[in-house]
């Protein structure tokens, strides 16, 4: 388990001059209270003006401060991630952190070691299964851990067709031609052509990223730079069996599909509508037209992926391969 110091009381003072947050008020030592410094980070403070006698690396404790073990014996940490400018919470087991995310990202961290090059992985997933916060938890938690190469999590949402091509432009729904606005979110409303041409940048270099603006509910193209070594990009529709998206597929390194009950993801789709202001009326009329068809598309139509977790009902996940 990767772990963090706890700093001794002098050092406050210090940290707060670097600019170093406080986890909670009180100085207690335990994990979820105390000062926290990643491993890493002490050498960067022992090259400061931090006075030696500041730092007391006093026990090395948890990286996260866990809740109280539940009936089912699991032990459940939250945590608040950062994505597209949103703060999320998200809840995770110790158990899945030791036995699933930790040694997914030491596998693609000895990948990198072999290959010598930048490697990119998928993580693909039907809606409301946590994909994005999950990636973004996994980006955090390879920062943290030393032994770990540093990854960069990254999203298929920015590759939507724009909002002006939706509204202007159709397929074929059910025998009839629907305005791809209306159907937006399944795999004809994104640009898989564009993805491919990033995909190809990325294995020759840095290259810019479009992302979804939910603010304007629309594409930002070259908002985001990728930079890493490990690359982690996740999205619905990134093992389609699909001809275009199987070409996609063929310029990853490493593959991750994250599978859920139809019936749990109905139920978590329908609550994520509510709670963006739809009634549950309007929520379930939806989750019919869109959220519901994709969901059942991604579970029934994706290629096998090199590992499968499957998500349970609450939350956790369980490695299914």
């Amino acid at each position: 388990m990767c772990s963090r110091y706890s700093i001794g009381e002098n050092v406050r003072r210090w940290l707060a001059r670097y600019g170093w947050k406080q986890q909670l008020s009180n100085g207690d030592v335990r994990p979820q209270n105390a000062w926290l410094l990643n491993a890493n980070r002490t050498k960067d403070l022992l090259e400061s003006e931090v006075p030696l006698e500041c730092i007391q690396a006093v026990e090395e404790i948890p990286l996260f401060g866990w809740e109280e073990k539940t009936m089912d014996e699991k032990h459940w940490c939250t945590v608040e991630l950062t994505i597209n400018g949103f703060t999320y919470p998200a809840r995770y087991t110790k158990e899945n952190i030791e036995e699933l995310f930790l040694p997914f990202l030491r596998r693609l961290t000895d990948l990198r070691k072999r290959a010598g090059r930048r490697i990119i992985a998928f993580v693909a997933a039907p809606p409301a299964v946590g994909k994005s916060t999950l990636v973004a938890f996994l980006e955090r938690l390879s920062r943290e851990c030393e032994e770990l190469h540093p990854i960069q999590a990254i999203g298929l949402d920015g590759f939507h067709y724009h909002s002006d091509y939706l509204k202007s432009h159709t397929i074929e729904r059910d025998g009839k031609h629907v305005l791809m606005q209306s159907v937006k979110g399944c795999p004809e409303t994104f640009n898989v052509r564009h993805f491919i041409e990033k995909l190809h940048e990325m294995k020759q270099g840095d290259t810019l990223w479009p992302v979804y603006d939910r603010q304007q509910h629309d594409v930002k193209e070259d908002a985001l730079r990728v930079t890493g070594d490990v690359i982690l990009i996740e999205g619905n529709w990134l093992l389609l069996a699909d001809a275009p998206w199987q070409m996609a597929r063929k310029l990853a390194d490493a593959t991750l599909f994250l599978r859920a009950d139809a019936k749990d993801l109905k139920e978590r789709l329908i609550g994520r509508k509510m709670k963006g202001g739809a009634t549950r009326e309007a929520a379930t009329a939806f989750y019919g037209t869109s959220d519901g068809p994709n969901a059942r598309r991604v579970l029934r139509d994706s290629v096998a992926a090199e590992e499968t977790w499957t998500m349970l009902a609450d939350g956790s996940f369980q490695k299914a391969n």
